[in-house]
């Protein structure tokens, strides 16, 4: 039987090269053939041994997305959902997750450049096993008036071996802008005003602004603050067509009362 001895670990950080010295000491007993014992000690021999770690070097595919292009509008969100692409490693051992998890960093194609607000970012999905490139128009750090296309690089690493080159995917996405709506301008009812004007008496005009102690018709009062929740209200702004802030009186909501007497 020839002598052998194996190296073997489970931690990929001891990828290396390494020196390996054997020494070995020969004893032949004096019932062996001789009249006393002899032992003598070869030479050393001294080897390298080479620890890889396949996780360092193995190809990681490419992601293949379910909806591309993506096209999303503002006041809403799009998902595009795609398998966590797999690799050499766990391919070749019929494995998932051999070299662990992996990270996907998402950046504008044009330049490189991160995303501003992440308004586009890789989260698990809600379906078992799958992940999903999550996009949110809300975010996005500047008016949507017009639509505006992106293509999106993802990067895909292992999270422990990030000397790994990775993969690059790509994507196509689209935001879009949402109509206008001033549906959502509240107003505040104002104060009711009473006028006494005596018979024959010379006409009273009665202004939206008061003059003195004079009774006037104060105007009712807006308020835009649903501009910060409701995504087609300030959408009017956005678009360069701001909703009227002013109010005015339909005829019908004058009314006279005589009195008594």
């Amino acid at each position: 039987m020839n002598p052998s001895f194996e190296i073997y670990s489970s931690d990929g950080n001891h990828a290396a090269d390494y020196s390996v010295t054997l020494k070995n000491s020969i004893s032949v007993n004096a019932n062996q053939g001789q009249g006393s014992t002899t032992t003598f000690t070869p030479s050393d021999v001294t080897a390298t041994i080479t620890v890889t770690n396949p996780c360092l070097l193995t190809t990681i595919s490419t992601i293949t997305f379910d909806t591309t292009p993506l096209l999303v509008t503002k006041g809403s969100t799009g998902t595009s959902t795609f398998t966590p692409p797999s690799d050499g490693v766990d391919t070749d051992n019929k494995l998932t997750g051999l070299c662990g998890t992996k990270t996907y960093t998402v950046v504008n194609n044009a330049d490189n450049t991160a995303l501003t607000g992440s308004w586009a970012i890789v989260r698990d999905s809600a379906t078992t096993g799958k992940k999903e490139l999550f996009v949110n128009p809300s975010l996005f750090p500047e008016a949507i008036g017009v639509d505006k296309v992106f293509v999106l690089k993802i990067t895909t690493k292992f999270a422990s071996w990030s000397t790994n080159t990775g993969s690059v995917s790509t994507i196509s996405v689209t935001l879009k802008p949402t109509s206008c709506s001033c549906a959502a301008m509240a107003w505040t009812q104002p104060t009711i005003q009473s006028v006494t004007v005596n018979i024959a008496a010379t006409a009273k005009v009665l202004g939206t602004t008061q003059s003195g102690s004079d009774p006037y018709f104060p105007p009712p009062v807006s308020s835009d603050a649903a501009k910060a929740t409701n995504t087609q209200f300030n959408a009017c702004w956005e678009l360069g067509t701001p909703c009227t802030t002013t109010g005015s009186y339909a005829t019908a909501n004058i009314k006279y009362d005589p009195g008594t007497g």
